[in-house]
């Protein structure tokens, strides 16, 4: 009876014992690396039933037996972190708004491999620091604020061009944003700058007078009168904290006769850089805007060219389609007669 439904698989094989039906092929043998042959590699290769087995390197393979206890080949083109940009960039190059001393530094060109710690200590040299913004990791660059422009100002001379990590630092005095000057300024501006009014004076209001009164909260940058107005200035402080100072004590107090009215202002450093960029952009936006003229359109007339002949004139204003070469372009006279014939029909209807 078992031999008439066929014959049974060898020992261990998948099923064993049941038999199969007449004229089905046996199982293949039993395998005891695991079913390598459908794509694991938990042992040698094994022939697929009724395909040859694959070569080995091809897909799906690994990595030859010759090739086995051997490290992986390295990639062709292998850059070192941290070093993502060549770029660097003139550490004396001119820039506009160098000569306008602000307290915010822009820092470029960091090596993104940098002691923070000891980079920061050596910006904190020159003068405290009020706000440290780093981006170092993500763009190579930082900006310092400090309280004091003379601060700022000597980190920038002094940092400029000094190398970290075998690259040179890029420092400037960073230019402010245009909605920033927009907004109202307050204490928290981190400016210098106060518009002091004497309301009900009784004697004249003198840069001497006024320089005594609030010289005691700070060194003095500048002092500059509003307009035609002799009873207001601008006086501004080195030291942003100088300024709020001053502002907190002399508030509504008594001077010349009259009484303090001080408010915050923008200093003169800020407005000046936010109006030469605004400048610039609309300059840049002018530009943009204007047509480019090419080699294809006419070129304007010179102011020496004489007024054409009334004979030219008249040529000119009767000829439908003039050309420039002086000669028809090809099928003109066809496209002429055509639109003659076509203007006489049109008469007769």
């Amino acid at each position: 009876m078992g031999e008439a439904l066929g014959t049974y698989p060898p020992w261990g094989a998948p099923f064993g014992g049941m038999p199969l039906p007449f004229g089905m092929p046996p199982f293949p043998p039993f395998l005891p690396y695991g079913p390598t042959a459908w794509g694991s590699h938990s042992g040698p290769s094994q022939p697929m039933y009724g395909r040859p087995p694959p070569p080995w390197g091809g897909p799906g393979q690994g990595r030859s037996a010759s090739d086995r206890g051997r490290p992986p080949p390295q990639r062709k083109s292998q850059r070192p972190r941290f070093t993502r940009s060549a770029y660097q960039p003139d550490p004396n190059a001119a820039r506009p708004e160098d000569s306008k001393p602000c307290r915010t530094l822009f820092v470029r060109n960091v090596a993104f491999e940098v002691d923070m710690l000891m980079l920061r200590a050596d910006f904190a040299a020159f003068g405290e620091i009020r706000t440290w913004f780093d981006i170092v990791q993500r763009r190579g660059m930082l900006f310092v604020t400090y309280y004091d422009t003379r601060a700022a100002d000597n980190a920038r001379v002094h940092m400029n061009g000094k190398a970290y990590e075998g690259r040179a630092l890029d420092v400037h005095f960073s230019l402010p944003k245009d909605e920033d000057q927009q907004q109202h300024c307050d204490r928290t501006k981190n400016q210098g700058t106060l518009f002091v009014a004497v309301e009900g004076a009784t004697e004249p209001l003198t840069d001497e007078a006024l320089q005594s009164k609030f010289v005691e909260y700070g060194d003095i940058r500048s002092l500059r009168t509003y307009k035609d107005q002799a009873h207001t200035r601008f006086l501004e402080y080195w030291d942003s904290r100088a300024c709020v100072a001053a502002h907190d004590a002399l508030q509504d107090t008594e001077f010349l006769g009259g009484r303090l009215a001080i408010k915050f202002a923008w200093d003169l450093a800020t407005v000046s850089l936010v109006n030469d960029a605004r400048h610039r952009s609309e300059a840049k936006a002018a530009a943009e805007a204007r047509p480019q003229t090419t080699l294809a359109e006419d070129p304007a007339p010179l102011p020496e060219a004489e007024l054409p002949s009334a004979t030219e004139q008249t040529s000119s204003s009767t000829s439908p389609v003039p050309d420039e070469a002086g000669a028809w372009s090809e099928g003109a006279h066809e496209r002429l007669e055509h639109a003659q014939k076509v203007q006489q029909v049109r008469g007769t209807v």
